[in-house]
């Protein structure tokens, strides 16, 4: 394939994911009527000033890289398609762990006069303890990985895993540990996160 049709497709490839992903976003939000302290909305709402910067940045760091290097930026298709199978995967499981989030919180609201809802282990909720999380976490590093964006890579991989396994896993954890001191450890022992090095 020639450069100068790879590099345009490539970009579009990731502003196409960028797009699909807040679009979809959106969608699932409003329909499942997220309420606005959900931690979906909120991620979004505490940073979107930092996530747009970080997509100029990486927008420009391809073009750079593409006129310095075009043959380096080139020769990595097989990690581009990786990056792609990445932001698939990451896409579905935060996707679907969203839907089945809110259709186990409505069946419960049905079920039961109970102020307190169950803990959700059901799902996505059965493998991973936060899919939310590890779906957006897989998704940013997958969109540098199509674009072969190495400084934004590292960039990205470092920033989503400070904020998640330092910042909002935590937060989560202690709020889930309050909210179900019996189950919340047998549960916790029994799912991962998904994110490297997050216990």
């Amino acid at each position: 394939m020639e450069q100068s049709t790879l590099y345009p497709g490539l970009l579009c490839l990731y502003l196409l994911g960028v797009a699909y992903h807040h679009v979809s976003d959106y969608f699932l939000t409003k329909r499942n009527k997220f309420k606005k302290g959900a931690v979906t909305y909120t991620f979004f709402m505490e940073n979107q000033g930092l996530y747009w910067l970080s997509i100029l940045l990486t927008v420009v760091e391809f073009a750079v890289e593409c006129q310095m290097y075009p043959e380096w930026k080139a020769s990595k298709l097989q990690l581009n398609f990786l990056g792609l199978v990445f932001m698939a995967v990451g896409q579905y499981v935060k996707s679907y762990a969203m839907i089945n989030l809110v259709s186990n919180l409505e069946t419960q609201k049905k079920d039961s006069e109970v102020e307190k809802p169950q803990l959700i282990t059901s799902g996505m909720f059965q493998v991973l303890r936060h899919p939310i999380f590890f779906g957006v976490y897989w998704w940013n590093v997958g969109s540098q990985m199509v674009l072969f964006n190495p400084v934004s890579f590292l960039v990205h991989s470092f920033v989503g895993w400070f904020y998640f396994s330092r910042y909002l896993i935590p937060r989560e954890e202690k709020e889930l540990h309050q909210l179900y001191p019996d189950q919340y450890p047998i549960y916790r022992k029994r799912t991962g996160v998904g994110i490297p090095y997050t216990m």
